[in-house]
C-alpha cells in the first residue's frame, strides 16, 4: 500500500462564529486643542487673555473616551506688550491614551498706536508731568505723519526717546520699562513714517 502525504496549510480558514465574538477595536477619535477669546488683534496698551483648551471626545458609538495621557496646552495671557510686537503664534499638543494626537495654533498681533502707546506711557511713568509731555510729543509725531512730513515724525520721535531717558534719569521709569517704551515707540516710527510718505 502506498504512503500518502498531507501538505499542512498554513493559512488560518476565517470562523465567522469566532470573529463575530471578538471585540472590535473601538474607533477613538483624536483630542481638540482649542484657544477661546483670542481678539486677533490687540494694542500694546491692552491685556491678552486666551484660554487653552483639551479635549478627548467620546467615540460616535457612544462608549467612553481613552483619556488625555498628556497636554502641553496653557492659557496664554499678560500685556499685550510683553509679547512680540508684530505677529505671535502659539501652540500646544494634545496625547490621548490610545495614542492619538492633535496639535492646536493660535495667532494675533500686537501693534503699538499714539493712543495706545500714549496710554502705556501714561501707566509707566510715575511722574505725570513727564508722561504728559511725552504724550503731546506722540501726538505731534501723528500730525506729521497726517501733514506727510517724514522728518517732522521723526523729530518727534526722537525728542520722545530723549524723555524716555530723562525719565530714567529722574526715576520715573526703570531701565526695563524704558526697554518696553523704546521698543515701542520704534514700532510706531514704523508705521507713522509709512503713512506719512
Amino acid at each position: 500500500m502506498g504512503r500518502f502525504f498531507v501538505t499542512p496549510s498554513w493559512r488560518e480558514r476565517s470562523d465567522p462564529v469566532m470573529d463575530s465574538a471578538k471585540p472590535k477595536p473601538r474607533d477613538h477619535p483624536a483630542p481638540t486643542v482649542t484657544y477661546s477669546g483670542n481678539a486677533g488683534t490687540y494694542t500694546i496698551d491692552q491685556t491678552v487673555m486666551i484660554t487653552c483648551t483639551a479635549i478627548d471626545p467620546a467615540p460616535a458609538d457612544g462608549g467612553a473616551a481613552s483619556g488625555l495621557a498628556s497636554t502641553t496646552c496653557q492659557n496664554v495671557q499678560g500685556p499685550a506688550y510683553t509679547f512680540t510686537l508684530s505677529s505671535n503664534t502659539v501652540s500646544a499638543t494634545a496625547l490621548d491614551l490610545a495614542e492619538n494626537m492633535r496639535t492646536g495654533t493660535a495667532t494675533f498681533t500686537v501693534q503699538t498706536t499714539v493712543d495706545s502707546l500714549c496710554a502705556l506711557t501714561r501707566r509707566l511713568v510715575t511722574n505725570a508731568g513727564f508722561a504728559t509731555g511725552m504724550c503731546a510729543v506722540l501726538n505731534a509725531a501723528k500730525l506729521n505723519a497726517q501733514l506727510h512730513v517724514p522728518t517732522g515724525v521723526t523729530g518727534e520721535l526722537q525728542a520722545y526717546r530723549q524723555q524716555i531717558d530723562a525719565g530714567v534719569q529722574a526715576h520715573a521709569l526703570t531701565g526695563d520699562q524704558a526697554t518696553v517704551l523704546r521698543a515701542a515707540v520704534y514700532a510706531l516710527g514704523t508705521l507713522l513714517l509709512g503713512s506719512s510718505g
